[in-house]
């Protein structure tokens, strides 16, 4: 069967990516998913930043984040349960999807990052409604892994990789996580 194929770029193009990683603190601390990514992502030659590992202490984060959503290629965002809940993840998000292409990658099952979503609705967390209906109509937000959740770091940045070198099945990640 032939897999379809998608993504970035071509194959024989392997160009540097720059991506920034938006993630709720609390994900990263339970199972370091987020920075196993991002150093695998560098390993394989791209311009990672993300905040534990890039942010300049000197500096507000605002002003470091908002003009490397600029400068991106990809905003990577790993939505967990608790993502929109927060109003800097939120914040971040919304950033993402104006300035750069969005990819998602779910650490928890759709129906309970919904269930979030609606709390965070319910308490008048506007981006948390966006991301609501984005979510809702999967044709607007790309999913790297389809809705599987997966926390493994191997896994996600090996077709994190292919998608931006453009080699990228869905059905092989899919299966993958």
């Amino acid at each position: 069967m032939e897999r379809s194929r998608i993504g970035g770029q071509s194959e024989t193009n392997n160009k540097t990516r720059k991506l920034v990683v938006s993630y709720k603190t609390s994900d990263e601390k339970e199972d370091n998913v987020v920075s196993g990514v991002a150093n695998i992502m560098k390993e394989k030659g791209h311009d990672v930043w993300w905040e534990l590992g890039d942010i300049n202490p000197a500096d507000a984060f605002q002003r470091q984040f908002y003009p490397r959503c600029v400068e991106a290629d990809y905003g990577i965002a790993f939505v967990s349960k608790d993502y929109p809940l927060s109003e800097w993840t939120t914040q971040e998000w919304g950033v993402l999807g104006n300035k750069t292409t969005r990819l998602h990658i779910l650490l928890h099952p759709i129906p309970e990052i919904m269930e979030s979503i609606d709390n965070a609705v319910k308490s008048g967390n506007t981006h948390g409604s966006k991301m609501g209906m984005e979510l809702a109509n999967s044709g607007s937000v790309q999913f790297l892994l389809g809705d599987i959740p997966c926390r493994d770091p191997e896994i996600i940045a090996e077709h994190l990789h292919r998608y931006l070198i453009g080699t990228f099945s869905k059905e092989e990640a899919c299966d993958a996580a």
